[in-house]
């Protein structure tokens, strides 16, 4: 029923996903939103290329039984990606759709160009697609804002209640700050691999050091 080539296309495309699942796996396991949506499209891609490739019922089955579990566990997968990746990633979209309609192009009517012009086009085609993908799921990424108002705040406490050898450190323009509400208390931290190190520990009032903070301003 199937096109010749389609089968033996469905068993590659079988194999591929399946390895992109296996690579996808360890940021499924640290709950990130954009791998769990590119891991429904991939299990829903392979239980279609089981069928495709010799009506396989139980393979695609076992897909679709994992798709079902991705969706009934979607609230766990709530680690967001990051939100400066979104202007390149419109980008490279953008360029990858380019390539894609000149080769769709090619094919069909066979432009005039040189022999070489469709292998260029399809890799650089795939080193796109890799960009793309790192940028979906690169992990979030701040910068450090950390304002003179904050800085000076944040020197004062350590002259008042830095009494900790380390507490000196938290002044490094490296550092980001999370404040107590009462002012009296800060954390400094720095965002590596989506994650917030903390700089020590808190400075400032022992009371008010268990407030429950904010940024101030």
């Amino acid at each position: 029923m199937l096109p010749p080539g389609v089968p033996s296309a469905a068993r590659l495309g079988a194999l591929a996903f399946g390895l992109a699942l296996v690579w996808l796996s360890r940021s499924l396991a640290r709950r990130r939103r954009h791998a769990w949506l590119l891991a429904l499209a991939l299990v829903a891609l392979t239980a279609a290329a089981h069928l495709a490739k010799g009506l396989d019922g139980e393979e695609a089955i076992v897909s679709l039984l994992l798709l079902v579990a991705l969706l009934r566990y979607r609230r766990r997968f709530d680690v967001p990606g990051d939100p400066a990746a979104v202007k390149p990633l419109r980008a490279v979209a953008l360029a990858l759709a380019s390539l894609g309609g000149f080769l769709v192009l090619y094919e069909l009517h066979r432009l005039a160009a040189p022999e070489d012009v469709e292998d260029l086009v399809s890799v650089t085609a795939g080193l796109l697609a890799l960009v793309s993908l790192y940028l979906w799921l690169r992990p979030w990424s701040e910068r450090v804002r950390t304002s003179v108002a904050e800085h000076r705040h944040a020197r004062a406490l350590v002259e008042r209640y830095g009494r900790d050898s380390l507490a000196f450190f938290t002044l490094r323009h490296d550092k980001s700050y999370f404040f107590s509400p009462s002012g009296r208390a800060f954390l400094a931290y720095r965002v590596v691999a989506g994650s917030a190190l903390i700089s020590g520990d808190p400075v400032g009032d022992s009371l008010r050091c268990a407030d429950r903070g904010r940024r101030p301003g």
